[in-house]
């Protein structure tokens, strides 16, 4: 019960960050593939700082949804996400880039929000 009621929080954050991330206005161009990756790093972002309130003992198992959910809701098989984050994160310069938009427009978001 505790794990879905997670579930469809987790769903909806994911929808609402992916929303206002659409609607933020970017100072540097990125391509598709970029844009993607920036979506899956902050969905990624969100889903480590909700299990940061989780007892320890749920944290395994609730990794593996999110991973799970974050993949579905990005039309990838979990095989598939994880080798798009071995990608970028083989190269440090272009994770780097994309984690930082990825954590400004994290905190365009909720700056607007608060």
């Amino acid at each position: 019960m505790q794990r879905k009621i997670l579930s469809k929080v987790f769903a909806f954050g994911l929808m609402a960050v992916s929303i206002f991330s659409a609607c933020g206005e970017n100072e540097e161009a990125f391509s598709p593939e970029e844009e993607r990756m920036i979506d899956l790093i902050m969905d990624m972002h969100v889903a480590e700082a909700a299990m940061g309130k989780v007892p320890d003992k749920y944290k395994d198992s609730l990794r593996l949804t999110y991973r799970t959910e974050i993949a579905r809701l990005h039309d990838l098989e979990a095989y598939e996400l994880d080798s798009l984050l071995l990608d970028v994160q083989d190269d440090p310069a272009l994770y780097q880039k994309l984690t930082r938009e990825a954590m400004m427009r994290m905190d365009s978001i909720e700056r607007s929000i608060h």
